[in-house]
């Protein structure tokens, strides 16, 4: 996020930086075994669930968010009627990555692909970006996904216009704003038209 600070490199100890570095041994070696398996066509829920939790500690690798798509279609066509409950939890995990990093592409693509499924509740989609950009209202991320869940929606374009303005108030340098804006005033003009 903006103006958030990194911690100084030589203001970690010694031992942090030992415990951090097993961490990074662990995680790798982990992500080999993933990888693995997908390379040989393995679809357990063992290596379906590592997928999630490798994705929780980094959800900017982008070969496990594809290994875990590819698990999902196979569940589905396997169990079609647990697609509302699988969609809950893919939904769940990619808010977990975007606590971790908001900002992250995968996680974004992830919920939109999920959208594409029909089981996703926009109205929540919505709120849920309405929340991430209350906390960085610059995040072109969330601000495309939001475009995104607002042409599969169609919410009210007075209300989105309201919301947009109301970044732009807040931040006059908001060019995610402003740019979302772009998208709204052409919809709403093209609707006008419509009713005259």
């Amino acid at each position: 996020m903006h103006n958030v600070k990194r911690v100084d490199y030589e203001a970690v100890s010694q031992a942090e930086r030992e415990k951090k570095l097993q961490k990074i041994k662990h995680y790798s070696k982990l992500c080999k075994v993933v990888l693995n398996a997908h390379k040989e066509g393995v679809y357990s829920t063992n290596m379906f669930e590592l997928t999630g939790n490798l994705i929780e500690i980094n959800p900017d690798f982008y070969s496990l968010w594809n290994y875990r798509r590819e698990s999902v279609i196979r569940m589905l066509q396997a169990a079609p009627e647990d697609k509302k409950k699988l969609s809950l939890n893919e939904l769940k995990l990619s808010e977990s990555a975007l606590r971790k990093n908001p900002k992250s592409y995968y996680a974004w693509h992830h919920r939109r692909w999920m959208i594409a499924k029909g089981t996703v509740d926009l109205v929540t989609e919505l709120a849920l970006c309405t929340k991430y950009l209350g906390m960085d209202s610059r995040n072109f991320h969330c601000w495309n996904y939001r475009r995104y869940v607002m042409m599969v929606s169609k919410p009210p374009l007075k209300e989105e216009l309201r919301f947009s303005s109301s970044k732009i108030d807040d931040n006059f340098s908001n060019y995610s704003a402003w740019h979302h804006r772009s998208f709204i005033i052409p919809k709403l003009l093209e609707s006008a038209d419509k009713v005259d």
